[in-house]
Formats: C-alpha cells, structure tokens, sequence
C-alpha cells in the first residue's frame, strides 16, 4: 500500500520530455497495459493510434504539436451559424494557419505530443457512450500507472477538436484523449502548476 501511494503522490502530468527513445519492453507492457482492465461485458469499444519515433510518426506528431493540439489566442465565432464567441482549437488545418497568419494561434503548448510514444484512443464506430468513456478511462489510467511503475512519465491531451484530429491521423473513428510517454525533462508539481487552482483534498468533495 505504501508503494501505490508514493507511486500516486509523485505522478505528475508532463509536457516536456528528453530526446530520449523508450525501451522496446517498456513500450510493451504499456501497450499489453492498454486491455489489462476491466470492460462492461467485454466490450472494449475502442482503439488505440500509436505512434513511435519513426520518420512518419515524428512528422505526424509535429503536426499534432503545431496545428492540432492548439488553441486560439483570443476569442473566436463558436461556428459558422453562431455570433457566439469562444476559446477553442482550430476544426481544420486551413483554419490553424489562418489563426497563425493571424497571430492568433497558441502553438506548442502540448510538449506530450512529441514524446517518444503516443498513444490516441478513439472509439471506432464514432458514437461514444458513457460506457465507452469510462473504459477508455480505466484503460488511459492503467497506461499511466504501469508506466510510471517502470520510471516512465506520462501527460494527457485533450486540447484538441474530434473532427480535425481523426482527419488529420485518418482514424476510422472518433478520438477521446491522447497521452504522451517519455522521460521527463523537468518536474513540476501539481501545485506549482496551478497555483491558482489548488487539487481539493478527498473531504471536500465527499457529500
């Protein structure tokens, strides 16, 4: 019990890693990681993009880096059809470089896209349940805890619209969340992260 605890209390999420590649075996077990959790009635509705360190997966997660996993600088029309403004990211490649022409691209905020593994769930038939979201939270949680098990950090992403992400990574289904996986290159406590918006202690959110 000690152990997950220290294990927990220094897992922080990372966005800055070392140039360095993962071990073939640890890339392993966080992959067997993925399906070692349970699934309501074995369903495991989702799938898993990886990308590695080869020439293509690193132009892939430049681009994931530069144009996708963004945000706008200053507020934006929510769409089309709506006057609605909004902080959001970019629904389309054209759209991004327009924002940066703009000056208002916020790039490179997202450092775990270019970590040495990424890993990309979406669910395949593109209608996420509330079931489908659990499972894949189970499953991104067991990542992250059998990789830091084995010394390796972790950093999730969501900063990303659906549309423009499978689009971009041609995925034949809806994506929910990416992690990144490496070692990391500083450490930066959860409070120093947000030292506005402290994590609650477990009493003040037990009613």
């Amino acid at each position: 019990m000690e152990s997950l605890d220290k294990l927990l209390s220094t897992r922080h999420t990372f966005k800055n890693f070392l140039p360095k590649n993962l071990e073939d075996n640890k890339v392993q077990k966080i992959l067997e990681s993925i399906t070692n959790v349970p699934s309501c009635n074995n369903r495991y509705n989702y799938k898993v993009k990886v990308i590695k360190n080869g020439i293509e997966d690193r132009k892939l997660k430049v681009g994931l880096y530069d144009y996708v996993c963004t945000m706008s600088k200053n507020q934006v029309k929510y769409n089309d059809v709506s006057e609605n403004l909004v902080t959001r990211s970019p629904r389309s490649y054209d759209e991004a470089i327009k924002w940066q022409q703009q000056n208002n691209l916020d790039q490179h905020i997202n450092g775990q896209m270019l970590a040495p593994l990424v890993l990309v769930y979406y669910v395949a038939d593109s209608d996420p349940v509330q079931l489908d979201i659990l499972d894949i939270g189970l499953s991104c949680w067991n990542n992250i805890v059998t990789a830091q098990m084995m010394e390796v950090q972790s950093g999730f992403c969501g900063c990303f619209d659906k549309d423009f992400m499978q689009d971009f990574l041609e995925l034949d289904g809806t994506p929910v969340v990416a992690i990144g996986f490496g070692y990391a290159k500083d450490v930066i406590d959860n409070d120093d992260k947000h030292p506005d918006n402290p994590r609650p202690k477990y009493t003040d959110l037990i009613v």
